[in-house]
């Protein structure tokens, strides 16, 4: 989300104080972590974890989503760019620390490709990431189809040593998308039909149990 430049500090403050632990009280919310754009992204960006996704039917949750406070609908009328995504984690390479850089690719993959591009993300995965490499982790969701913004059937989180370049964490995904049969990440007919690169800095990391 782009919150205007006047209303930065208040943004912050709505998100830190009401937003974020009002769902993290919520059983079956683990954590949130807050991230700023270091390029032409969103400027704010939050992954929240959760156990199952049983917890979004949750009458309390469901609450926050018919009944938001006026605040909450104040900063959603001020703010740009909202998105918002639901998914099934279909790969994990492991826990690590939310230091580095997240690099997040959103796929856009016919349901002939999905498959396929589920299997070798994962044996990728598997071999390129370890907490002491330049790849701390890789995750790979499959999105549920319910949310806001651009219709991104996967998203692959990967937390990255900040050294790790925007060509370089682009490169292995090109290479997978290329086993898929689009040379360029992006073809039409090839089954992938679209993707797209964003890189965030996580500066805020928040725990259920801190509002429990």
């Amino acid at each position: 989300m782009d919150p205007p430049k006047t209303l930065v500090a208040d943004f912050h403050d709505w998100y830190d104080t009401e937003h974020v632990p009002a769902r993290l009280r919520i059983p079956g919310f683990e954590s949130a972590v807050r991230y700023e754009a270091t390029g032409d992204a969103t400027r704010f960006a939050v992954c929240y974890f959760i156990d199952d996704l049983v917890a979004l039917q949750r009458d309390d949750y469901k609450r926050l989503k018919t009944m938001p406070s006026a605040r909450t609908e104040q900063m959603l009328a001020a703010v740009r760019g909202f998105t918002r995504y639901i998914a099934e984690l279909v790969a994990d390479t492991g826990h690590c620390e939310p230091t580095g850089d997240l690099i997040v690719h959103a796929l856009d993959v016919g349901p002939s490709e999905a498959q396929g591009l589920e299997v070798r993300y994962r044996a990728w995965a598997g071999e390129a990431a370890t907490p002491q490499g330049r790849w701390k982790r890789v995750r790979l969701y499959r999105t549920t189809g319910e949310g806001a913004g651009p219709e991104w059937t996967h998203l692959g989180l990967h937390e990255v040593d900040r050294s790790v370049g925007d060509a370089a964490a682009s490169a292995p995904i090109d290479d997978l998308l290329g086993q898929l049969g689009a040379p360029d990440g992006v073809s039409a007919g090839s089954g992938i039909r679209a993707s797209a690169q964003f890189r965030y800095r996580p500066f805020r990391v928040m725990s259920g149990t801190d509002f429990r």
